[in-house]
């Protein structure tokens, strides 16, 4: 089902009240767009998240926020996974990287 909002276009499954629900993708007026999993309304479950910058998210969801493990990966070639939390990163479970696979080392805090 392909549903007109003000903020875009939804294209896939709907609930009974017509509400994003199950898997489709949402395309934003600004040029960016989800596509995955939906509940209620809401990104649930897995997914994938992308920017007119060509930054994106992929992984899982929970109401719409990044939640669980996934990966983001930036317009300057940097690679962010690890486990999301409300949209933000858990600092302890972060693995930085390239796009060529090269590992990104934390910087060890100075005594």
């Amino acid at each position: 089902m392909i549903i007109e909002y003000q903020e875009g276009c939804y294209n896939g499954e709907v609930n009974e009240k017509g509400e994003p629900h199950g898997y489709g993708t949402f395309f934003y007026t600004d040029g960016w767009y989800y596509e995955g999993e939906w509940q209620n309304g809401y990104e649930h479950g897995f997914g994938k998240m992308v920017w007119a910058d060509d930054e994106y998210y992929e992984g899982y969801f929970a109401n719409g926020e990044r939640n669980g493990l996934g990966k983001m990966r930036y317009p300057t070639g940097l690679i962010e996974e690890g486990e999301w939390n409300d949209g933000f990163i858990d600092e302890k479970t972060k693995k930085m990287s390239r796009v060529d696979g090269t590992i990104i080392e934390p910087k060890k805090k100075k005594k």
